[in-house]
């Protein structure tokens, strides 16, 4: 596919992504600074009728887009790249090694806003947010979807695994309430942190992601301009039968192939 691209601005989203008319203008905008080398965006999830898909959904939309936030202000900035957005240019792409550098890697998206960041220049984190069209996992395949995340984070980030401990309040505080038997400072240090937790929840999923968290668990319905659910992936089997998709599948396999499979 990339053989195929005639201009030096390329863009690579997950297949399940929904994006606004005014998506490519506004996320290409920021490499007009040539010290900007990556372009990446928050997502909200858009979540099917099961419980581990609104969970998923849910925890999008407070959990995860909130450690990117606390990583920007921890880090100085963002040195990694999300899969829902990855817009770079085809020159600081090559400096890299290309794709074929990062196939190996079950965090690509990492990779790649990783190793533009190690080259000097700013990975950017969008005003724009998109949605994800998330599958409807039974509550095991959630917690397995969840626990692979955590491993991916633990390899790619030891520090920022390690550190995320400190930002879940609630359960600490619930081990502290249920190990000296409810004194009032124990209740007092529960309560507060479950205020903190929903503080943060309503400040990262409503006022940056734009929605409130009731939408994040039940869903906000198809879009009726693509296809069945409004997802990339979707519009492409629609109109094109996923030949595209497909063709990008086959190219990622034909590189692992050739390097000996997937880390």
């Amino acid at each position: 596919m990339l053989s195929k691209a005639h201009y030096d601005h390329l863009i690579v989203n997950d297949s399940d992504i929904r994006v606004e008319s005014d998506y490519l203008q506004r996320v290409i905008a920021p490499l007009s600074n040539p010290k900007v080398g990556m372009v990446t965006c928050l997502y909200r999830g858009v979540p099917s009728k099961t419980l581990g898909s609104r969970l998923e959904s849910l925890g999008i939309s407070t959990d995860f887009c909130g450690g990117v936030l606390s990583a920007r202000e921890v880090e100085s900035g963002i040195h990694f790249a999300l899969g829902s957005t990855l817009a770079f240019r085809r020159n600081d792409l090559q400096a890299i090694g290309g794709f074929e550098a990062v196939v190996d890697y079950l965090a690509d998206d990492y990779e790649l806003g990783q190793r533009i960041s190690a080259r000097g220049l700013h990975v950017k984190l969008s005003e724009v947010v998109v949605e994800t069209f998330l599958p409807a996992y039974k509550f095991r395949q959630f917690f397995d979807h969840q626990l692979r995340w955590a491993r991916s984070v633990a390899r790619c980030a030891p520090l920022g695994i390690s550190g995320s401990d400190s930002h879940l309040r609630v359960p600490w505080a619930l081990l502290v309430l249920a190990s000296i038997r409810g004194t009032y400072w124990a209740w007092g240090l529960a309560i507060s942190a479950v205020i903190m937790r929903m503080v943060v929840a309503f400040v990262v999923g409503r006022l940056v992601l734009k929605r409130p968290l009731c939408v994040a668990m039940v869903g906000s319905g198809s879009s009726p301009r693509f296809g069945r659910c409004g997802c990339v992936d979707c519009e492409l089997r629609r109109t094109h039968g996923g030949v595209a998709r497909n063709l990008i599948h086959f190219k990622r396999w034909q590189i692992g192939q050739s390097s000996g499979g997937l880390k």
